[in-house]
């Protein structure tokens, strides 16, 4: 089967079957379900369920009304990071493998440079579009996880190369954004979003006395959810009068480092743990509302416009960040949250503190307000298209 024509083709190692952790996920499900109407879009991804049985087939897919085409290219699972190659790589050569099922393009859109730089050759006819959703080098210097640690200079090549040759790039860092701008690239920043339909201001039982802490995240060092951990416990030992818990939502290769720090320090009566694994995104959001302060331990470096605290502080959740993890702004001390001075346990510790007693909903979402779904989705489409 082939598609003679599509408006817009998206490529990424995305499975329209299988949601999975990480903003891009998220990212490509929101601007398919926003997109303008009549427009017809089609995504080159990968098969987590179903492997081989369902790669080179095109499969017909919907997020709530919209529909879409999909064709996977690769058996692999995006949010197993544990991977001896590069996930991008093998999607790379399904895409280049089955590129003859693909007609006309009209633009082609990826959020990775090196498929940017695959599909600017397999699609020299079409627009391009490149996402880019880190900091400068977010990739490639630093607390990262990506392969292109081992070859950051490659990789920064790689990027100039497909930012020059994109008809528009998009960029969920403001910094970088300016960088690129300032050395004469078509791109231009957004912020990242929040489906209004499934985070918003739940009111909390009254009943509730306890201090629910909530991390959102994958497994994996930028994010270091192990000082999330730390912190949980930190708080509890110093103050055993109050009642905590601390929901872990994601997957990935430091599970097994977090369940051995669990099990090699006494947990307090006080505090309750709950590693809660890869959640689809309805689940993930109902734990988020349910909660009342949201943590954020990314390294300084990484975070392009940090989805999962916008999604926080549009359910009113007040949140504690470290440093250098809000790149976008958008906690304020005392108003939406707090900033922990420094990385030690008892440092976000402190933050907590500072941030649950910040218990107006209703403000703290208002900070959030103008980053709605269908306000980004619809500046996203204007600009490239």
């Amino acid at each position: 089967m082939k598609f003679q024509s599509l408006d817009r083709l998206i490529i990424h190692q995305f499975d329209a079957a299988t949601p999975s952790p990480g903003g891009i996920d998220t990212c490509i499900r929101g601007l398919i379900r926003s997109a303008p109407p009549g427009l017809s879009i089609g995504v080159v991804g990968v098969a987590v369920d179903g492997g081989e049985k369902r790669v080179g087939k095109w499969e017909r897919h919907a997020i709530d009304s919209t529909e879409f085409e999909f064709l996977p290219v690769a058996s692999l699972d995006p949010g197993d990071q544990g991977r001896r190659l590069p996930h991008s790589g093998l999607v790379a050569a399904g895409l280049l493998r089955h590129r003859r099922k693909i007609g006309r393009v009209g633009a082609v859109q990826a959020h990775r440079a090196d498929l940017g730089l695959v599909a600017q050759v397999a699609f020299r006819n079409a627009r391009h579009v490149y996402s880019i959703h880190t900091q400068a080098g977010g990739l490639n210097r630093g607390s990262t996880d990506s392969f292109w640690v081992r070859a950051a200079s490659i990789h920064e090549w790689i990027e100039k190369r497909v930012v020059a040759g994109a008809d528009r790039t998009v960029v969920f860092n403001e910094n970088y954004a300016s960088e690129l701008a300032r050395s004469g690239a078509e791109a231009r920043f957004l912020p990242t979003w929040f489906d209004s339909r499934r985070y918003f201001v739940e009111t909390r039982s009254p009943a509730s006395s306890s201090v629910d802490m909530v991390w959102v995240g994958r497994l994996e060092e930028p994010k270091d959810p192990a000082l999330a951990l730390d912190a949980g416990l930190a708080l509890a030992r110093r103050s055993p009068e109050t009642a905590y818990t601390l929901t872990i939502v994601g997957s990935g290769t430091l599970l097994a480092l977090l369940k051995d720090r669990l099990a090699r320090n006494h947990t307090p009566h006080n505090l309750r743990i709950r590693m809660a694994g890869r959640q689809r995104p309805e689940e993930a959001a109902r734990i988020v509302r349910a909660a009342s302060v949201l943590l954020m331990t990314s390294f300084p470096g990484y975070e392009g416009f940090p989805r999962v605290l916008v999604e926080g502080l549009a359910c009113g959740l007040p949140a504690a960040v470290t440093f250098g993890s809000d790149t976008g702004g958008l906690v304020q001390e005392g108003v939406t949250g707090s900033v922990a001075v420094g990385r030690s346990p008892d440092a976000l510790a402190d933050a907590v503190a500072r941030a649950v007693v910040l218990d107006d909903r209703k403000s703290v979402a208002s900070a959030v307000s103008h980053l709605s779904e269908d306000a980004i989705v619809g500046e996203f489409f204007e600009y490239t298209s």
